[in-house]
């Protein structure tokens, strides 16, 4: 109960013996003391929104980014298979199938 005692301040006005407490924090202000806690909530939840848009982000770009090597692989083999049907086919006509191939081109060309 000792401390719990009113007593007498500067001001002639009465306070709790516990009023040092409150005193040092009535610098600050009311309004400032009751503002600081939303103050902090709302940043934590700007920087977890932002640590989850980022989560997000960078997944959807792994995504985007393994669809399109997928798709220019296979636009790679397509290409490569129409290239090799050309190929045989060139060879088809060269040279066709049951006729041996010379041993030099050289010597049956008008170079």
């Amino acid at each position: 109960m000792h401390n719990m005692q009113m007593r007498n301040d500067k001001e002639g006005s009465m306070s709790p013996g516990i009023g040092s407490h409150f005193s040092q924090c009535s610098h600050w202000g009311l309004h400032r003391i009751l503002i600081i806690p939303y103050v902090l909530l709302i940043l934590t939840l700007v920087g977890i929104l932002a640590v989850l848009a980022y989560d997000v982000g960078s997944a959807a770009l792994k995504r985007l980014t393994e669809e399109r090597v997928q798709e220019t692989i296979s636009r790679i083999g397509q290409a490569i298979e129409r290239h090799m049907l050309g190929s045989g086919a060139t060879l088809e006509a060269a040279f066709p199938a049951g006729e041996e191939a010379p041993d030099h081109l050289e010597e049956e060309a008008d170079i």
